[in-house]
């Protein structure tokens, strides 16, 4: 049995994840400047990671988003070629690793 899940996002989804410890979590990650996390038990939506700070100079473009290994974390790669962490129990935007050669962690308090 195939199921389709809807308007997921307002623009194109640029990836597809799975949870590593939780097969029944998929993360995406969308040119609309968000990163959604779908229960496939219930086919919706469970989390939205987006913040404005980001994704005023940034978006996800066509960049691949991920869970850290232990799922704590989402992480994309952002049109910039910065490294963006969000807090997944939070919804919320920890810091981004620039990508140039001295590149630094700055943190959002």
């Amino acid at each position: 049995m195939t199921r389709e899940v809807k308007d997921i996002h307002d623009d194109t989804i640029t990836s597809v994840n799975f949870c590593p410890t939780d097969r029944n979590k998929v993360l995406t990650a969308s040119s609309d400047g968000t990163m959604k996390i779908l229960d496939l038990r219930m086919y919706k939506v469970v989390k939205t990671l987006e913040d404005c700070s980001v994704m005023a100079r940034n978006s996800f473009g066509s960049s691949r988003a991920t869970f850290s290994l232990g799922s704590q974390l989402a992480v994309v790669l952002t049109s910039s070629g910065e490294v963006a962490a969000f807090d997944i129990d939070k919804e919320t935007f920890v810091g981004c690793v620039g990508a140039h050669e001295n590149a630094s962690f700055s943190s959002k308090k």
